[in-house]
């Protein structure tokens, strides 16, 4: 008895030891990654900012004002915004990332106390090199990376799911994950396939548990979103959407590219930062699914493909970074993930001295690169007040004069990603529409909605970046320019 306890309390004095370099860790890199915020700007961030200010206003999601992303970004930005009361765009740019911060912090102490060292490695490595690919914005590919780890972790590490409270907490995470970005759902869908394969002798129980904590989800999600009206963009993001972004190219070519991203990170790619340390961990696991391979693992090294390559469905090659890679982030999570949780598994088994000292090295590679990209990031010098002004100066002048010049029942269409105008000038968007894009055009009844508004309902003011060949161009004579002196 006294061995099991002794036993128990080292368990948890190393959890303790690595859950207090974790937070050392991530209030260190919160407040350098807090500290740039003004480095760079985005738009797709501004747009979860401005519909989460609109949730405040009452208004509802699907219904009240159309949204081409799933809920979770919105609601979240708006419950940022109601507790930070951010008076600025300043601070509102500063809140939303500190509250990434927070977000990892939380999470990443959950990710310790489940998977240990495997996840302090993650976590150092992630959070110093995710700025390349946007992990540091309010973007939902950032809110997606840990709770969709925790899930891959259950299946890698083959957790005990006899535990309620772990069922019910990986149906929350299924909710989560489901609400923030479409194209991980086959993922999810494979694991949740994974997750009753394993669970047979427990189905019912399983399946209850896990149920419960999805509609956890469900009720939070639809609070603030309507139920029919998300069922129409998922309708028009499946007919529409998705096939405009994928293009002409076949979806099993897509799919095999996903499957085999690893290796093409070593073909034809730019040898940015990422893609260097993304080739790193390609290297990790290429290693690790030859071991599994050669002890005849072949389902789990199957699973590990599967699951890593259906991530990248929305496939983005390797290599790419900032507006165009952003996409990739997911993906490059769970390749680093998989890569140091197999490779510490076969560390702690009987292996042969090359094997060892390969996956040693490879992992202090890992380090070093990511310090060295986290130097080159965060003692950056940055002139705050200067970058502040550089993105945000145009869209604080604009918003302050419809702000100057509107009345109560005013409204305000912008084209296409100028949203801080919304937010600054805090006027009303026309009913239901908050946006447009060109792609959008392929969508009949969107483009029905915006023509059939502007003719018989138009906004009193009207921000157009570029509507030049857009079907916004006809309007445009209807409309005077408002200049700055």
């Amino acid at each position: 008895m006294k061995t099991i306890r002794n036993k128990q309390v080292c368990y948890w004095s190393n959890k303790a030891a690595l859950i207090f370099i974790t937070i050392i860790l991530l209030l260190l890199t919160g407040y350098l990654y807090t500290r740039s915020s003004f480095s760079f700007r985005f738009v797709d961030e501004e747009y979860n900012f401005t519909i989460g200010n609109y949730l405040l206003k009452k208004e509802i999601l699907y219904d009240d004002i159309i949204t081409n992303h799933q809920p979770i970004t919105h609601i979240f930005s708006a419950y940022v915004q109601k507790s930070s009361k951010p008076n600025s765009i300043y601070f509102l740019v500063k809140r939303h990332r500190g509250a990434i911060a927070v977000w990892s912090l939380i999470w990443s102490i959950i990710f310790i106390i489940y998977f240990g060292l495997s996840a302090l490695l993650f976590t150092f490595v992630y959070e110093v090199t995710k700025s390349y690919l946007f992990g540091n914005l309010f973007l939902a590919e950032s809110l997606v990376v840990y709770p969709l780890l925790f899930l891959y972790g259950v299946i890698i590490y083959k957790k005990s799911l006899v535990n309620p409270l772990l069922v019910v907490f990986s149906g929350i995470c299924i909710g989560i994950c489901l609400f923030l970005l479409t194209p991980i759902w086959p993922a999810l869908f494979l694991f949740i396939l994974l997750f009753f394969t394993r669970q047979k002798k427990y189905f019912d129980k399983s399946l209850l548990y896990l149920l419960v904590g999805v509609l956890i989800t469900l009720v939070f999600i639809f609070k603030y979103s309507s139920l029919p009206g998300y069922i129409d963009y998922i309708y028009q993001t499946l007919t529409y959407t998705i096939p405009t972004y994928h293009g002409s190219e076949s979806w099993i070519l897509t799919i095999l590219k996903s499957l085999i991203t690893p290796l093409l990170s070593f073909v034809n790619s730019e040898l940015t930062p990422t893609n260097l340390l993304i080739r790193v961990f390609s290297l990790l696991l290429i290693t690790n699914l030859i071991f599994l391979i050669l002890r005849r693992r072949f389902r789990e090294t199957l699973i590990i493909i599967c699951l890593l390559g259906l991530t990248n469905i929305r496939f983005v090659q390797p290599g790419t970074g900032h507006y165009s890679g952003f996409h990739m982030l997911p993906w490059f999570s769970v390749l680093l993930f998989i890569s140091l949780s197999l490779s510490l598994q076969n560390l702690k088994q009987k292996v042969g001295i090359l094997f060892k000292m390969s996956n040693i090295l490879l992992i202090l590679l890992i380090i070093i690169l990511s310090v060295n990209y986290a130097k080159s990031v965060f003692l950056q010098q940055e002139d705050t007040q200067k970058n502040y002004l550089i993105h945000y100066s145009t869209y604080i002048d604009r918003g302050e004069i419809i702000k100057v010049m509107k009345d109560t029942s005013d409204t305000l269409f912008v084209s296409r990603d100028s949203w801080m105008v919304y937010w600054q000038s805090d006027i009303n968007h026309l009913p239901k529409l908050f946006g447009y894009y060109p792609w959008m055009s392929g969508i009949p009844s969107l483009k029905s909605l915006v023509l059939d508004q502007f003719h018989k309902n138009p906004p009193t003011f009207l921000y157009c970046d570029n509507c030049i060949g857009s079907e916004l161009e006809r309007f445009l004579n209807k409309y005077s320019v408002v200049k700055k002196k």
